[in-house]
């Protein structure tokens, strides 16, 4: 899981299936043209078990 906070302060968290943090960051990327603009806006990755 990936949070990032958009330009209004707010919160967003996405799910994609990857093998690291660096994966799961360049999947969002990719496919959220917000996070690909402002890659410092993530905040948090967490895996889930």
């Amino acid at each position: 899981m990936l949070s990032y906070k958009d330009s209004s302060n707010n919160t967003h968290q996405v799910d994609f299936y990857a093998r690291d943090t660096f994966d799961c960051i360049m999947l969002a990327r990719e496919f959220d043209s917000y996070l690909d603009d402002h890659p410092g806006s993530v905040i948090r990755t967490q895996q889930k078990f």
